[in-house]
């Protein structure tokens, strides 16, 4: 082991099952129940496809099982990208030939391809149909659309897959922050990444403080989080991605610990990847209001009461710098000192219990009470609240479909808008996502995620942790608000289905834009000559 495997982790190298050995595997992998379950289905003579994203960790688990002896009974191919179909196929058939189970990794565009041409082996045709049967259907808003429990072939979607427990991050970070990984001919603290891989291997509860944060931004990024991104994370916080070269010309350039702590380098505007544009936008520490604290920080250069768990000189408060008129070094300072408080000092778990709760979530919601969250939030986000006395009723019920349409090269929130219709609130259901039982617990907890339903229909919206925080933003703020694509996205599909049925007419509201001047209502009325709109006085 070496800091520059260590460095890896942000490129991705050291992730790269193709490149890393089995001692580096043993190191970097992420023990789930995934291991235990993938062994029961070979183990009941059934083929187990992994399928995900480049990074989901795919053909790492199966080097890992591999390293370890346990698919000795299996046919093992680690890239179905990297080999002709016609060889998959002939090994596979061999493989049943045999008795044995196949152990296959690949990407969804290669497996959708190949599995076709399985039709036509009388060996394999019921494993390819399960599998197609599988193919993105694992996670369901309903447990009526999820397959019949395969008997031949069982597919695991790493994408479903989520490693976002603070738990098993927590392990991930004690596991690197050992000597072994130390740069080299220096001492832990001479630069600044030995100083954190020495600071969080000895403060007791630092790793699991800094998993909480990197949980927390992960679920808010709204998209999946991958293994190889996962470590990204960890290695970032703990280096920076600085060379060796980098740490050694630090060395006596910083005063203290300041500026280059684990979430100093989270949060640093060079950090490439999902994960890391989370953290800055979500997850600093430093932009929780903690009035007490934030005072004494402030003031004092640390917490009025409670205790450091790592050895640290006094700070100088950033009240001095301001005093010499340093503001931005006042400024940097106080941020600094808060990320690390939230680390390294026991007033942290009340910072990170204070941003946790701050969280709005899917699932802190009952059904009836996020879905009047969601339309209320809807509404607001085309038509403010103080704009509300003047419209007809229908616009303030339910779900107005407000539509656009324009050639210009405007955004969405400068266009005039439309709607004939609302959707009744009855016609709308909350649903959640419900996982293939036969994958219950393996691939960690389900994503914290809802859809708003229409019944009628079958259109859903996916109501994510950043789009329920901004319908709650449009709910209690009149100013303007970028409109998330997924809700004009929704509302048009909606509209169309409607306008298929033929069943839009008898009302028309247009705004000026999204929380601009509604300019006009109307009534449709039928006339001798057709449909004739008589307009209302919107004041």
């Amino acid at each position: 082991m070496s800091y520059d495997l260590l460095r890896d982790l942000y490129l991705g190298a050291a992730t790269n099952a193709d490149l890393t050995t089995f001692a580096h595997r043993i190191k970097f992998h992420v023990r789930t129940p995934l291991d235990r379950v993938l062994l029961e289905i070979v183990g009941s003579g059934r083929d187990v496809v992994l399928t995900g994203n480049p990074g989901d960790g795919k053909s790492h688990i199966v080097r890992y099982l591999q390293d370890r002896q346990r698919l000795p009974q299996c046919e093992v191919e680690l890239d179905l990208s990297a080999a002709p179909e016609a060889r998959v196929i002939e090994r596979w058939r061999r493989a049943h030939e045999a008795g044995r189970p196949l152990v296959l990794c690949a990407n969804e565009g290669p497996l959708k391809a190949l599995l076709p041409h399985l039709e036509g082996e009388p060996r394999l045709a019921a494993a390819g149909r399960e599998l197609q049967g599988q193919l993105g259907h694992l996670v369901a808003a309903h447990p009526g659309d999820l397959p019949s429990e395969p008997g031949a072939a069982v597919l695991i979607d790493l994408a479903d897959r989520t490693l976002l427990d603070p738990r098993l991050v927590a392990d991930a970070i004690r596991g690197v922050t050992t000597a072994e990984f130390l740069p080299e001919g220096v001492s832990g603290r001479e630069t600044s990444a030995g100083r954190n891989i020495d600071l969080l291997g000895q403060a007791t509860s630092a790793p699991e403080r800094l998993a909480r944060v990197i949980a927390l931004a992960g679920q808010r990024a709204g998209e999946h989080i991958s293994f190889r991104q996962l470590w990204a994370g960890v290695s970032f916080a703990i280096c920076a991605g600085k060379m060796q070269s980098t740490l050694r010309q630090e060395i006596g350039l910083q005063e203290d610990e300041l500026g280059a702590a684990p979430l100093d380098n989270l949060m640093r505007g060079n950090a490439q990847g999902a994960l890391l544009r989370a953290a800055r936008q979500y997850a600093d520490p430093a932009e929780v209001p903690m009035p007490q604290l934030d005072e004494d920080l402030w003031a004092r250069g640390a917490p009025a009461s409670g205790e450091w768990e790592a050895d640290f000189a006094p700070f100088a408060s950033p009240a001095g710098a301001w005093a010499q008129g340093l503001h931005g070094l006042a400024l940097d300072r106080f941020r600094s000192l808060k990320r690390l408080v939230t680390l390294f000092h026991s007033a942290g778990d009340s910072v990170l219990d204070r941003m946790e709760a701050n969280q709005d979530r899917p699932g802190r919601h009952a059904d009836p009470a996020l879905l009047d969250l969601i339309l209320h939030g809807v509404r607001r986000l085309y038509l403010a609240g103080a704009d509300e006395a003047g419209a007809p009723g229908w616009v303030l019920q339910g779900l107005p479909l407000w539509t656009n349409h324009t050639y210009q090269d405007t955004p969405v929130n400068a266009r005039p808008h439309v709607a004939v219709t609302s959707v009744p609130a009855t016609d709308l259901e909350i649903r959640r996502p419900v996982r293939a039982p036969w994958l219950a617990g393996a691939l960690g907890p389900l994503p914290e995620l809802a859809w708003l339903h229409h019944r009628p229909s079958g259109i859903a919206l996916p109501v994510t942790d950043a789009l329920l925080a901004t319908l709650r933003k449009a709910a209690h703020t009149p100013g303007p608000l970028m409109i998330p694509e997924a809700i004009p996205r929704f509302l048009a599909r909606l509209s169309g289905w409607e306008e298929g049925r033929g069943s839009l007419g008898g009302a028309m509201a247009v705004l000026e834009r999204p929380r601009g001047a509604l300019l006009t209502a109307a009534t449709i009325r039928a006339g001798a000559n057709g449909l004739a709109y008589g307009a209302a006085d919107v004041g």
